[in-house]
């Protein structure tokens, strides 16, 4: 498969619109005939860091094997795009429209730009507009329409989730990102999977062999939660929170096979499908997804004639099942006013082998699918960058001469720009030259996260020395301490700091107000993900001496926070500029 040349120039960088486990997303728009058109732009880097590349020659892999190793993800993935472009065109399935693959110089980098129609994740969707027990229904409805063509095209989808579903204009849902995930995976190493594991079948996730079915059980996983308060099976019940071993054992139960009870916002009918749908054993599912489609169908016009909720099933036309959360509500309303934003232009973005992991995506408005159709499409297949053509074939020995080609341009380099700013150059400047003084490692350290600029200092070459200190230089030069409002910050947090050849840093977590009460900076806690028994700051323990910040530490392999002694000489503190 070959490349007919071009290039990406024609479209324009808009905003930064997502961060998922395996890169960024942006939205990109051009101009044609006075018509503007608007896309998706995923950007996805194998391998995700230098460490996956250490990690195998650890293992003993040699520096030609590392290279076909990564190249043979890469080759997969374009394999995929195949299958994306079979499934184009379907009403319930995220539209593929084009792609390009760039090797980088290093020998062994690979970056991939997929773009695809422009639509709105399912929890930004949700976080926006009201949401009911129809419209769970219909999600049920419209995925199983997605996994209808996909049982006739023999494909398993496995990787059913919030993340993975998105919302039209005209509020139509769509599954997205079939298989990319699934060969991703091979590729990085100490990627996290705790939010797949949360709608996994029993079987995939203890390793056993699976069907299509297991694509029906994630599928009620994901309806459950919608119909229970925005919870999986066995999570303590709303408004109680939810610490990270409850999901742990949450999971567990699952895969063990333990009884789900009915989820608390249905009844009837309604619970019968679900709990179908999310049955232990394959043999007890449904077995097509057009059968459990019908059901819901049915059940949707059993309730056209009656709008009140009963036991027979009839739900509610007006009632909404799921609302936003407390936490949801104070992430998009305590944000502190730092006296005017901080921006920066996609020149200012990282390269693309600093693109983090996991996400939080901003609520977005797609096209209709009229205005994609209508837009220039792409030649279907690798685009070559500065004349160089590359041959994705089995053969191993054009695979190594592809691996070690010349360096060529990042795919982001390709894409004009168009993301405002209303910092100086001289401010930018400053402020990067002042983050890379402050620390030691060697890539650019200043990061953009959801339209926010963030940077890592040396407390000691700051000269400073307690948390009110660190606290006060933030907000003098217009940001911060960092704080995180959600999962996906919180994998971007930890991610920068791991990228950054970090183990620890301290965020704006506190209890200098009450002992032992701790909060963000600006109010209560809304996320936090520390394991059991942290932080344990208190008074009575002599280690830290009574210290009134928290500074999160990633030892745990599960992701979880622990809590830092505190050492001025090798202790760093995150900023954050909004």
């Amino acid at each position: 498969m070959k490349s007919n040349g071009g290039r990406w120039k024609e479209w324009t960088i808009k905003e930064q619109i997502g961060q998922g486990s395996y890169g960024k997303v942006y939205k990109i728009s051009k101009e044609d005939f006075g018509h503007t058109y608007e896309a998706a732009l995923k950007l996805i880097d194998i391998p995700q860091s230098g460490a996956e590349i250490e990690t195998l020659r650890s293992d003993g892999v040699d520096e030609k094997s590392i290279q076909t190793y990564f190249f043979s993800i890469v080759n997969e993935i374009v394999k995929e795009f195949e299958l994306m472009s079979k499934l184009k065109g379907h009403t319930n399935i995220v539209s593929y429209e084009d792609h390009m693959v760039a090797m980088k110089g290093d020998g062994y980098g690979w970056q991939i730009g997929i773009r695809m129609e422009l639509l709105t994740p399912l929890d930004t969707y949700i976080k926006t507009h009201p949401f009911y027990i129809r419209d769970v229904i219909k999600l049920g409805i419209d995925v199983c329409k997605a996994l209808v063509l996909c049982q006739k095209q023999d494909i398993i989808h496995r990787d059913i989730k919030p993340l993975n579903i998105f919302v039209t204009e005209f509020g139509d849902f769509k599954l997205g990102d079939f298989g990319i995930a699934r060969q991703l995976e091979k590729a990085s190493y100490a990627m996290s999977k705790k939010g797949t594991y949360d709608y996994m079948a029993p079987e995939v996730y203890k390793g056993n062999p699976y069907n299509s079915t297991a694509d029906i059980y994630s599928l009620g996983i994901v309806m459950y939660r919608y119909l229970n308060n925005n919870r999986i099976p066995f999570l303590p019940a709303y408004p109680e929170p939810i610490m990270h071993s409850d999901k742990e054992k949450a999971n567990l139960l699952r895969a063990n096979g333990t009884a789900i009870s009915p989820p608390c916002n249905a009844s009837g009918k309604l619970v019968d499908i679900v709990l179908k749908a999310c049955a232990y054993e394959p043999s007890d599912r449904y077995q097509k997804a057009e059968d459990m489609q019908r059901d819901l169908e049915k059940l949707v016009l059993l309730n056209q004639v009656g709008n009140s909720v009963s036991s027979s099933g009839s739900f509610s036309e007006k009632e909404k099942i799921f609302r936003k959360t407390e936490t949801e509500v104070k992430s998009q309303s305590a944000r502190p006013d730092t006296g005017g934003t901080m921006k920066v232009t996609a020149k200012d973005l990282p390269q693309s082998s600093e693109i983090s992991s996991k996400h939080k995506t901003a609520a977005i408005i797609s096209v209709s699918a009229v205005v994609l159709i209508v837009a220039v499409i792409f030649t279907i297949g690798l685009l070559s960058f500065g004349g160089e053509e590359y041959d994705y074939t089995n053969d191993d020995t054009e695979k190594e001469e592809t691996v070690i080609e010349p360096e060529m341009d990042d795919i982001a380099e390709n894409v004009s720009n168009d993301l405002p700013s209303e910092m100086t150059e001289e401010e930018k400047e400053e402020l990067f030259q002042k983050a890379k003084d402050s620390n030691t490692y060697e890539h650019e350290p200043v990061q953009m996260y959801d339209g926010h600029v963030y940077a890592i200092f040396n407390i000691r070459k700051e000269g400073l020395n307690s948390f009110q200190e660190t606290e006060q230089w933030c907000e003098e030069r217009g940001g911060h301490l960092a704080v995180i409002n959600s999962e996906e910050e919180n994998e971007f947090i930890y991610q920068y700091v791991l990228d950054s050849g970090l183990k620890l840093a301290f965020f704006g977590y506190t209890d200098e107000k009450e002992e032992g009460v701790w909060e963000w900076v600006y109010g209560e806690s809304d996320y936090t993900n520390w394991a059991e028994g942290q932080p344990n700051n208190g008074a009575n323990n002599k280690s830290h001496k009574g210290e009134n910040y928290a500074e999160f530490y990633r030892k745990n392999s599960d992701g979880t926070w622990n809590d830092a002694i505190f050492a001025v000489n090798t202790h760093r503190f995150i900023c954050e500029w909004e």
